[in-house]
């Protein structure tokens, strides 16, 4: 499978979903985070492959938090 192409506004847009998602873990609003995590998980898939370390940074976070 041939690697999808992002532009700069997409590329800005998935960063600036990720630090919100990391402010909400940290902000105690784990719920939310690891749901908006788990949405991400299949977007990486897709873009990144199921063996990049991102997606499986992403999958890790949702199991060390138990969802």
């Amino acid at each position: 499978m041939a690697p999808v192409q992002l532009d700069e506004d997409k590329i800005r847009e998935a960063v600036g979903l990720i630090d919100a998602m990391k402010r909400d873990g940290h902000a105690g609003k784990v719920a939310a985070a690891a749901a908006a995590f788990a949405d991400l998980v299949g977007d990486h898939k897709r873009v990144l492959g199921p063996n990049h370390p991102d997606t499986l940074a992403s999958v890790w976070w949702i199991i060390a938090r138990g969802r």
